[in-house]
């Protein structure tokens, strides 16, 4: 039986996930029903993404081995409680899906390309103005799986995002608008995505404005998800 839009999605992400901590010398490990990483300790980061509707709480507590306070759970389904364990859940957030072969949006008024250096990269994580992007290493520019993408006006970054790619979708993650206005930049975003692998859905997930946003571009919304963290003491 071929996965649904939702597995495909969250395997793209966990294999992301992956991607950054092995740019850190800290790779994780996929097991059935999971991705899990139990070393690395890089914030906003989940130790364990689920990637099966049937992964229970127990196998998540399993997998995980002795509670760390700070670990964080990606429930890639929404269908854990993991509640009776400590956790608390941290946000919830939609699932996105454009299908491969669809017309590319306008594209929109800024000029986007891919970073290429490492100086280009610290520009783009000057204008992301996110601590989160700390973890991101010029070894990534390296990577095939990844691309970053820049949204410029006049050669200045002002918008931005992370691409993976994996076999069966391209990701979209660490979405930045700066002061621009979002359906601008989903709109040249996926055009940019579009290009670099036409052959494969766009996958991500978004809350708020960047979903309205994805949405209004021609993205789907597929499905709910659940970050769960257990706060110090849990």
């Amino acid at each position: 039986m071929s996965e649904g839009p939702v597995a495909v999605a969250a395997r793209n992400n966990a294999e992301w996930c992956d991607l950054v901590c092995r740019g850190h010398g800290l790779p994780g490990e996929f097991g059935p029903g999971f991705w899990v990483n139990r070393r690395h300790r890089l914030a906003y980061y989940p130790s364990l993404v689920t990637l099966s509707p049937q992964t229970s709480a127990e196998d998540v507590l399993r997998a995980l081995g002795a509670p760390v306070p700070g670990t964080g759970v990606k429930d890639s389904f929404a269908t854990l409680d993991l509640g009776p364990a400590g956790y608390e859940p941290l946000f919830e957030a939609t699932w996105i899906h454009r299908p491969a072969g669809r017309d590319r949006p306008a594209g929109g008024p800024l000029s986007w390309q891919e970073v290429t250096s490492a100086e280009e990269l610290d520009a783009w994580r000057s204008a992301c103005a996110d601590e989160a992007a700390d973890v991101f290493l010029p070894s990534l520019l390296e990577s095939p799986e990844c691309r970053v993408v820049a949204g410029r006006v006049r050669g200045r970054v002002v918008a931005g995002a992370m691409v993976n790619l994996s076999e069966r979708a391209v990701g979209v993650s660490n979405v930045f608008c700066g002061e621009r206005d979002p359906d601008e930049v989903w709109s040249g975003l996926l055009d940019a995505a579009a290009r670099i692998a036409p052959d494969r859905p766009v996958v991500g997930y978004e809350r708020d404005d960047a979903l309205r946003a994805a949405i209004h571009n021609g993205c789907r919304p597929i499905g709910p998800l659940r970050v769960w963290v257990l706060p110090a003491g849990g």
